[in-house]
């Protein structure tokens, strides 16, 4: 690579980090006109596509990606996000196991491999690759959550709950985390009545915290003549 395509690759990426992906996009195309090959450019650039809401632009992007660079594990993983994204829950858990072989201490991955699976109901893959996530982060929270939700999918509430709790110490204020503590509650048969209402109470003070503190005021006058 020239120093030149080198210097706007560069400026490119940064651009990108602030969201500024018009511009970015621009540099990484000029790059790759320098450099056809180059890497990074031609991920990054169908990247921005699914960063824009163009999902098939940014998958037929990331396909070519792959085909000509087999081993760029984050065009892998995006590519199943992309893919996730047009339902296509099949070809994106491959995509996503083809870039675990090559990264396989990647939490992210297997997060992202986990969701997939969920997607499509196969909730004991789903929670073995969350627990996988797991094992590498123990305290990520949308793990935990998700495994905790697979769990209870397959009838599992005990463990189900212990995943939650963990979940909940790790993220005490999201509110959904609280909620699906509520709900898995419910199926308990060890649980109380005072400790699902005291479930409840706590989910209610998370979620009331997160609602704005004041309403807006509606934009035009009542008109007194308008019945």
């Amino acid at each position: 690579m020239t120093a030149g395509s080198q210097a706007r690759f560069e400026q490119g990426f940064a651009l990108h980090q602030r969201g500024r992906l018009a511009e970015a996009e621009a540099l990484y195309e000029q790059v790759l006109r320098e450099q056809p090959t180059h890497a990074d450019a031609a991920h990054l650039r169908g990247l921005i596509a699914l960063q824009s809401g163009q999902i098939d632009k940014g998958v037929t992007r990331l396909r070519e990606v792959v085909a000509r660079h087999p081993a760029h594990a984050a065009a892998l993983q995006n590519l199943g996000l992309g893919l996730c994204q047009l339902g296509q829950f099949v070809e994106a858990i491959a995509s996503f196991d083809r870039a675990l072989v090559l990264r396989p201490e990647h939490p992210g991955l297997h997060a992202d491999r986990g969701n997939a699976l969920a997607a499509m109901a196969r909730h004991g893959q789903a929670a073995s690759s969350f627990a996988r996530a797991i094992a590498l982060v123990p305290d990520h929270a949308a793990c935990l959550r998700n495994r905790g939700n697979s769990l209870l999918f397959q009838g599992q509430v005990s463990g189900a709950l212990v995943s939650l709790r963990r979940a909940q110490a790790a993220s005490p204020d999201d509110a959904d985390i609280h909620s699906n503590i509520v709900f898995a509650l419910d199926f308990s048969l060890d649980a109380g009545f005072e400790e699902q209402q005291a479930a409840r109470r706590r989910w209610f003070e998370v979620f009331r915290r997160g609602l704005p503190t004041t309403l807006a005021g509606h934009a035009n006058d009542r008109d007194p003549t308008d019945r």
